[in-house]
C-alpha cells in the first residue's frame, strides 16, 4: 500500500513538476514577447549618425564658425588613440571585450558593494547597456526597462562588433560643458585634438560620464581630478599602462580651459549673415527634413575672403573714428570708483598685446596740467600720453551734445578712467623716474556712431566682405543685411537710369536747375530744394548728377511718373518697401546696403545683375555635394545704357561729391548720398570687377554733423579699403560696348566741343 502511495505521489509530481515547468515557460514567453513586441529595431545603430557640427568656412578654408545642436565631431574607430579606448574601459567596463554585452560578475560585485555600503556607490551597466539605453530606450527606473535593456544589448552585441559598439559610445557620452563624444570634449577642455592628449588628459576625460555636468564645473574641479586619479589606478590594475606611465599621469598638472561660448570664430557679421542663408538653403532649396544642425555635419564653403573682410573692417573702424573725433571728446568715461567703469579695466601684462589701432581703458595717475603730460595705468602697464598733442579733444561735446572748447589737460584728474591707444612709429622709449618703460599712448574714444559695409564681385555675385557695425562685440546687429535705410541722393541712379531708358537722354541732355513745386497727397506744397539752396539754371545731365542736385532728380521723376522710378529700382533687386510719391527722387524709401550694393553691381558689370552668393557648397559628412551655388546672371540694362551710368558716375569720383576718391587714382564710379540734416551718409562705388558700399550713422538717429556728406564721411572709407584691396590690380576702366561712339562736349553746355577746349 504505501509502495502504490508513493509511485502515485512520484508520477503527480512530475506532473506537477511538468506542468509547472510548462507554466513558467509559457509566463516566460509571454512575458518575452510582451517585452519584445515594441522594442526598438537593433538595425538603427548600424547606420549610426549622431548629431554633429555643421562648419563654416572661408574661400581658402579656414574656419569661421560652427552651428549644431550638440557639439560632436564624430571619429572613426581607428582615429580614436589607443590611450584614449583603454581609459574608458578602465572607467566604465574593462569586462567589455569579455562580456555579450550584460556583465554577470560586474553586477553581483556591484550588489555586494552596494549592500556593505547600504548606497549606490557602484553601477553595473555596461557600454553596450548604456548605448541601448542612451539611444534605444527611455531612462525611466523600472524593472521592465531593465528587462529590456538586457535583451537589447545581448541583441546589439549580435548585430555590431566589439569595436563598432565601443566607437558609438565614444562618439555619443556627454563630457560636459556642451561637449559630445572624445573628440569635442579633447577640443573643448583641453583645446587639443585626440592624438595630443596624455595619459592624464585621456583619465580625467573617462572619468567625466559619471556626473559629467556637475565635475567639469569650476568649483568641483577637486572632485573631477580625484576621479581621474581612480580611472588612472584601474587603468593601472587592468595593465593597460605602466607603473612607470601611471606615477608620470599622476603627477602631471592638466591644463582645464573654461568652455568657450562662442561659435564664431572669423568675420563674425559674415559668418552670422550666412548661418541665416544657410538656414534659408536648408529650408527652401534642400529636399527632406534636414537642418543646419539635425543631423548636422555638414561642411559650408562661403565666399568670404578673410583678407577683403579685415581690410573693410579696418576701413571702416578708420573712417568713423574720424568722424568721431571731428565730433569732439565725450571727456573721462568714468572713475576708478565707478562700479559701471570697473568691469571694463584691461587686464594687460605686456606691450606685445596692446594691437595697433584698437582703444584702451587707462587709468589717470598723475597730471602736469601745464605740460599737458599725464601718467596712466593701463592693466599691468603704465603709460605717457601728451593731452596737449590731442587737438581735437579741444572740442568738448557735453552729454547735452552741445560743443566748447577746453583744454583735457585741466579737465583730467587723478582717478578718471580715459580711452587711449597704442602711439605708433615711435623708436623713442620712454623712461619713468625709476628706469621702467612706459608705454608712449595717445588719447582716443571709441566712436558712438555706427557704420556699415559690404563687399561684392560685381561679376561673380559673390559677397566677399559684410561688416555690420564699429564692433561685433559690441553689437550683433548686422546694419548692412538687416538694416533698412534712408539712402537719399544713392538712390538717384536709379532715377537717372530711368530718364536714360525711356527719356532718351543722354550725359549732354540739358536738364532744369530751377525751383520746382507741387501738391503733396496731403495737399500740402511741396517744394524740394537742393543741399546747398541754390540753383544752377539749365545743366547737363551729367553736372547734375554729378553735384547731386535734388530738384533736377524730382524733375526726372515728375517727366517719368513714379511707377517707372519704382520699376527701376525693382529691377536691379531693391526689395524693400517703395511708397509712391515723388520724393523716392530724394532717397526716401528704406533700403538694405547690402542690397543697394548688389544694384550698382549691374552698372559696374555692363548691366548683368548677378545673384548674390554668401554660401556657395554643402557637404554632407560623406562629402557629397548636396548644394551647389554658382553664378547666375540677367541682363537688366542695355550694354550703351549701362556704359553712360558708368560714365556719368566717373564724373561723380572725377568732378563730383566724391572727389575724394580720386585719391585711388584708377577709374571708379560711384554715388554719394546725404539725407536731411546730414542723419546718415553713404557712398557706393565701383570699378569694372568690385563694387563697394558703406553707410555711416546713428542707431537712435541723429545729425552726424554740419557738412558730414557722403564723400566726407562714407567715402573715406571705400577710399581706405580698395587702396589696399586693388593695390596689385592693373588699372581697368568701363569697357565701350559697341554702338557706343565717344565725342568731346562742353561739360556745361552738353554741345560738341574740340578735345582739348576749355571745359570739354
Amino acid at each position: 500500500m504505501v509502495r502504490k502511495f508513493v509511485k502515485f505521489f512520484f508520477i503527480i509530481s512530475i506532473i506537477v513538476g511538468l506542468l509547472a515547468t510548462a507554466a513558467g515557460l509559457l509566463a516566460g514567453m509571454y512575458f518575452y514577447i510582451r517585452l519584445t513586441r515594441d522594442l526598438p529595431k537593433i538595425e538603427q545603430l548600424s547606420d549610426y549618425r549622431p548629431k554633429a557640427v555643421t562648419s563654416l568656412y572661408a574661400d581658402d578654408g579656414t574656419l569661421i564658425a560652427e552651428v549644431y545642436d550638440e557639439r560632436r565631431y564624430p571619429v572613426t574607430f581607428d582615429e580614436i588613440p589607443e590611450r584614449v579606448r583603454q581609459a574608458f574601459l578602465a572607467a566604465e567596463d574593462a569586462n567589455f571585450y569579455r562580456h555579450p554585452g550584460i556583465d554577470i560578475i560586474s553586477i553581483l560585485r556591484a550588489m555586494w558593494v552596494n549592500l556593505r555600503s547600504k548606497t549606490t556607490r557602484q553601477g553595473a551597466s555596461t557600454i553596450t547597456q548604456q548605448i541601448v539605453k542612451s539611444l534605444l530606450l527611455s531612462r525611466e527606473k523600472t524593472y521592465e526597462r531593465k528587462a529590456k535593456e538586457a535583451i537589447l544589448s545581448y541583441r546589439l552585441e549580435k548585430a555590431l562588433t566589439k569595436d563598432e559598439i565601443f566607437s558609438i559610445y565614444l562618439n555619443e557620452i556627454f563630457l560636459g560643458a556642451g561637449s559630445y563624444g572624445v573628440k569635442a570634449a579633447a577640443r573643448v577642455h583641453f583645446r587639443k585634438e585626440l592624438d595630443q592628449l596624455t595619459n592624464a588628459e585621456a583619465a580625467y576625460l573617462a572619468g567625466l560620464p559619471q556626473k559629467p555636468s556637475e565635475l567639469t564645473r569650476p568649483e568641483n574641479r577637486d572632485a573631477a581630478l580625484r576621479r581621474q586619479r581612480y580611472v588612472l589606478d584601474q587603468m593601472l590594475e587592468n595593465r593597460f599602462i605602466s607603473r612607470e606611465e601611471h606615477d608620470i599621469a599622476r603627477a602631471e598638472t592638466i591644463t582645464i580651459y573654461p568652455p568657450e561660448n562662442h561659435t564664431l570664430f572669423a568675420a563674425p557679421y559674415f559668418a552670422s549673415h550666412s548661418i541665416r542663408v544657410l538656414e534659408d538653403i536648408f529650408r527652401d532649396q534642400i529636399e527632406g527634413t534636414a537642418t543646419p544642425t539635425n543631423p548636422g555635419g555638414y561642411e559650408v564653403r562661403t565666399t568670404v575672403n578673410l583678407r577683403a573682410y579685415e581690410l573693410a573692417r579696418r576701413s571702416l573702424r578708420r573712417a568713423l573714428r574720424e568722424i568721431d573725433k571731428r565730433r569732439g571728446w565725450r571727456g573721462p568715461i568714468g572713475s576708478i570708483d565707478d562700479d559701471a567703469v570697473r568691469p571694463t579695466f584691461e587686464h594687460v601684462d605686456s606691450i606685445s598685446q596692446l594691437v595697433a589701432g584698437d582703444v584702451y581703458h587707462a587709468v589717470v595717475k598723475q597730471v602736469d596740467a601745464k605740460s599737458g603730460q599725464a601718467i596712466v595705468e593701463l592693466g599691468a602697464l603704465s603709460g605717457t600720453l601728451n593731452l596737449k598733442k590731442a587737438e581735437w579733444a579741444r572740442r568738448i561735446r557735453t552729454k547735452e551734445g552741445k560743443i566748447i572748447g577746453g583744454n583735457p589737460a585741466q579737465i583730467v584728474k587723478p582717478g578718471d578712467v580715459i580711452e587711449a591707444s597704442l602711439v605708433l612709429n615711435t623708436d623713442k622709449r620712454v623712461l619713468d623716474k625709476n628706469g621702467h618703460q612706459l608705454v608712449k599712448l595717445k588719447l582716443d574714444q571709441t566712436p558712438d556712431i555706427q557704420g556699415a559695409m559690404a563687399v561684392q564681385n560685381a561679376l561673380t555675385g559673390e559677397v566677399k566682405a559684410v561688416i555690420g557695425g564699429y564692433d561685433y562685440q559690441q553689437s550683433v546687429f548686422n546694419r548692412a543685411t538687416q538694416g533698412k535705410l534712408q539712402p537719399g541722393s544713392a538712390f538717384k541712379p536709379f532715377i537717372y537710369l530711368a530718364a536714360v531708358e525711356h527719356l532718351n537722354y543722354t550725359p549732354s541732355t540739358i536738364v532744369p536747375d530751377s525751383p520746382i513745386s507741387m501738391v503733396a497727397g496731403n495737399g500740402k506744397v511741396w517744394a524740394p530744394q537742393n543741399y546747398d539752396h541754390k540753383y544752377l539754371g539749365p545743366i547737363t545731365l551729367r553736372t547734375a548728377l554729378q553735384r547731386s542736385r535734388n530738384v533736377v532728380s524730382v524733375y526726372l521723376l515728375q517727366r517719368l511718373g513714379v511707377q517707372r522710378g519704382i520699376q527701376s529700382a525693382r529691377k536691379l533687386g531693391i526689395t524693400t518697401p517703395i511708397a509712391p510719391n515723388m520724393s523716392i527722387a530724394l532717397g526716401t524709401a528704406e533700403v538694405r546696403l547690402i542690397e543697394l550694393v548688389r544694384a550698382y553691381g549691374a552698372f559696374a558689370a555692363e548691366g548683368w545683375l548677378a545673384d548674390q552668393i554668401f554660401v556657395k557648397s554643402i557637404r554632407d559628412r560623406n562629402g557629397t555635394l548636396v548644394y551647389e551655388k554658382r553664378t547666375k546672371q540677367q541682363k537688366v540694362i542695355e550694354d550703351a545704357d549701362a556704359f553712360i551710368m558708368a560714365n556719368m558716375m566717373k564724373g561723380v569720383v572725377e568732378r563730383g561729391t566724391a572727389q575724394k576718391v580720386k585719391e585711388l587714382g584708377r577709374p571708379v564710379a560711384g554715388k554719394t548720398g546725404t539725407t536731411n540734416d546730414q542723419m546718415d551718409a553713404w557712398f557706393v562705388g565701383y570699378t569694372p570687377e568690385w563694387v563697394s558700399g558703406v553707410w555711416v550713422g546713428f542707431d537712435v538717429k541723429q545729425s552726424i554733423g554740419r557738412f558730414e556728406t557722403g564723400g566726407k564721411a562714407a567715402a573715406p572709407a571705400f577710399l581706405y579699403f580698395m587702396k589696399e584691396w586693388l593695390k596689385d590690380v592693373p588699372d581697368m576702366d568701363f569697357n565701350i560696348p559697341d554702338g557706343v561712339i565717344p565725342v568731346a562736349v562742353n561739360l556745361q553746355s552738353g554741345r560738341l566741343t574740340d578735345p582739348d577746349a576749355p571745359g570739354a
